[in-house]
């Protein structure tokens, strides 16, 4: 059990966390307000400093028991383990006591209302001492009507992978910036891709440009070529998780509670080798559409409006 003494103790470190954290200007907080708005999913993981400070020992006592009671585990086992010894294990764990009967309180949505259903964001952030500037351009991706693996497949395609449109295009053939990849956030039936780089101020427009070029033709250009240099990795390299049980033991784990199907590897690399070129044509067009567009750029932004880059896209 805490005391009031070690409450109290923690707070003040908990609290110096918050302001070295406020201290950092980075894309990516300044990406998490733009995008996730009035959503808890906004605001950093240590929390405010009157929320901290307002904490009793009652209170965290309280949260443990809801955290760690019986109605909130998952237990997960993954390797050399057969389903007899598995279902003892299972029987086992059924008869530990883990605050038994305590319910969680509360549940928070992902995400709600207009995500899907927005105006084009735009955000600028000034920082005149900085000299490139960063930039995220992000699309909200509706997992109901695109699956994760199509998803995951487009991004690599875009700029997740060696050979991809986004690097070729635009850091090799045209030298615009030094890096630049896609990645994507998954979510239990949202998710959001996301363009990355950084720039010159005096590119910036271009690049953008260029990137919305590119995503506009993907609806027209993505091949079966793309389909298949993609492939072995979303299919034989899967079996590098039989090795990397944690990896496995994760995934299977976030499948359960965000209440996707779980698949075993021989069912993700089936799923996998369904994929076509026609396909990821037709979730580039549902993706790439100005009306679930976001754009943040922080660094040297003076002479940048939020009506100039909203005209670009």
């Amino acid at each position: 059990d805490w005391t009031e003494e070690q409450l109290e103790s923690e707070k003040k470190v908990v609290i110096n966390e918050i302001y070295e954290k406020e201290d950092e200007v980075t894309l990516e907080k300044i990406y998490d307000k733009a995008i996730w708005r009035k959503n808890p999913l906004k605001r950093g993981i240590l929390g405010s400093e009157e929320n901290v400070k307002g904490f009793t020992v009652d209170d965290l006592v309280g949260y443990k028991k809801e955290i760690f009671s019986k109605n909130n585990v998952t237990l997960v086992i993954t390797g050399a383990i057969d389903e007899e010894k598995s279902r003892e294990i299972f029987e086992e764990f059924g008869k530990i006591k883990i605050n038994e009967g305590v319910e969680r309180k509360e549940k928070v949505e992902v995400i709600k209302g207009r995500q899907f259903k927005r105006e084009p964001d735009v955000k600028l952030k000034n920082f005149a001492s900085w000299n490139i500037v960063d930039v995220q351009l992000s699309f909200d991706v509706d997992l109901t009507k695109i699956k994760e693996n199509e998803l995951l497949f487009l991004n690599s395609i875009i700029g997740g992978g060696d050979g991809s449109y986004l690097q070729t295009e635009i850091r090799e053939n045209q030298g615009l910036v030094y890096d630049i990849y896609s990645c994507v956030d998954i979510f239990s039936k949202e998710s959001i891709l996301s363009i990355i780089f950084s720039i010159d101020k005096s590119r910036l427009q271009l690049s953008i440009l260029e990137i919305i070029k590119i995503l506009k033709q993907l609806k027209n250009i993505i091949s079966k070529k793309d389909v298949d240099r993609n492939m072995t990795f979303f299919t034989e390299n899967l079996w590098y998780w039989a090795e990397e049980i944690k990896e496995l033991n994760f995934q299977l784990g976030s499948d359960f509670l965000n209440d996707k199907e779980v698949l075993t590897i021989e069912d993700r690399i089936m799923a996998n080798e369904r994929i076509d070129f026609q396909r990821m044509r037709e979730i580039s067009e549902m993706i790439f559409r100005k009306e679930n567009m976001s754009l943040i750029v922080i660094g040297p932004t003076k002479g940048i409006t939020e009506n100039k880059l909203r005209e670009l896209l």
